[in-house]
């Protein structure tokens, strides 16, 4: 008897409903952003110098995940580089790229110098840089996503200013735009980054339901064979995105997840229950995965919480200087605290008590079973860290 391949009865059990799934994929960037246009052309205006050779204006991307910070801005680049030879546009991801060290070392490789991943000091790679700067004729346009990951850093704040005063060395200057998910740059830099920073601060409010359910339609007529969708699946898809913070990329998610769980069942289309199968899967990957890309602050904070019981945010800190070994200012705290809410991992609603009525109380929103996080481990790794 001849063994017949498994993907070739795979092939013929299969039905096909998608027309182009990479439309649904995270790094996707679409041609439209519905729902946009003010903050596109708030950011492009503050770019517009460049065309002209001048300084643009440096921009810090304030909003909740899944709002569309990053494909603006990827979008506003995409069209800036296609107008102009002048512009080196540089994304650079803080949570992958997190040291002054390795920030530097990102740009300088873009711009066309091969620094070595050891051996070669941060200073030394700060003056190959502006080497690379005045040789190119180029303006760089850097964007650090997630920035929030550096600012908590010792050399954070060096990075900032390296970059924010690169003028004074002769070298030209840069385009600095800056991405987070709870503050802007000049609320958390100190006097002298502040001073050079004259940031144009952009803010991208969550999503409503209904944009959510224009960005779906947007996105299927490309992603889905015609007719595939029954009625109420997007709106449903929309709806799962409106509850966890108005985020698209859940949205997103969800309906890609929904046809993926459609086609393994065999279904002709994507059905309500291809949809509930598709959010129950999800949204417990969803919490163990954010949880993993944690900063090691983030996890202590999470894991004195984790025994499920309602503090405020001053006991908290508290707490949490008993804990840490190499703890961070209450300010910083504070940043971390509203970084996890925006998340969708903890609650921290204002109680109307204390100064103003700003005290926080501060309780886990996830099930108490995700949270698995060993203190040990976490001490661990913010010791490695230090010393590397």
């Amino acid at each position: 008897m001849v063994k017949r391949n498994l993907f070739s009865k795979l092939a013929d059990e299969s039905n096909s409903l998608f027309k182009n799934e990479s439309v649904l994929q995270p790094e996707f960037l679409p041609d439209v952003l519905p729902h946009r246009d003010t903050q596109i052309n708030t950011v492009a205006t503050a770019l517009r110098p460049i065309i002209d050779g001048r300084r643009p204006q440096n921009i810090s991307v304030i909003g909740r995940p899944g709002t569309g910070k990053t494909s603006c801005v990827k979008y506003v680049l995409r069209e800036l580089d296609s107008y102009s030879d002048r512009v080196l546009p540089v994304y650079i991801n803080c949570f992958e790229y997190n040291t002054r060290h390795s920030i530097l070392s990102k740009i300088t490789i873009s711009m066309g110098y091969p620094v070595s991943r050891r051996g070669i000091a941060t200073d030394e790679v700060y003056d190959k840089f502006l080497e690379m700067l005045k040789k190119s004729g180029k303006i760089p346009i850097l964007v650090l996503d997630e920035v929030d990951q550096i600012l908590s850093k010792p050399d954070g704040m060096k990075l900032l200013y390296d970059l924010l005063r690169i003028h004074e060395w002769g070298a030209g200057f840069v385009g600095l735009i800056t991405i987070s998910n709870v503050l802007s740059l000049g609320k958390s830099a100190d006097a002298r980054v502040y001073s050079s920073l004259r940031e144009e601060d952009v803010e991208f409010e969550r999503y409503t339901p209904n944009e959510l359910k224009d960005i779906l339609l947007e996105r299927s007529e490309y992603a889905f064979m015609p007719g595939c969708l029954e009625g109420d699946v997007i709106p449903l898809c929309a709806a799962h995105g409106a509850k966890n913070g108005g985020d698209a990329r859940i949205s997103i998610e969800t309906l890609w997840k929904s046809g993926r769980v459609a086609e393994r069942e065999n279904s002709q289309k994507v059905l309500l229950e291809h949809v509930r199968k598709a959010i129950n899967d999800l949204s417990s990957k969803k919490v163990s995965k954010i949880i993993e890309n944690l900063s090691p602050e983030e996890k202590t904070i999470l894991s004195l919480l984790s025994k499920g019981e309602k503090t405020t945010s001053g006991k908290l800190y508290k707490r949490y200087l008993e804990t840490s070994k190499t703890p961070v200012a209450e300010r910083t705290f504070r940043n971390y605290v509203s970084r996890l809410e925006s998340m969708g991992l903890i609650e921290a609603p204002r109680s109307g008590k204390g100064i103003r009525g700003n005290t926080k109380v501060v309780s886990l929103k996830v099930p108490l079973q995700s949270v698995s996080i060993n203190l040990n481990e976490v001490e661990a790794k913010k010791e490695g860290e230090k010393n590397a």
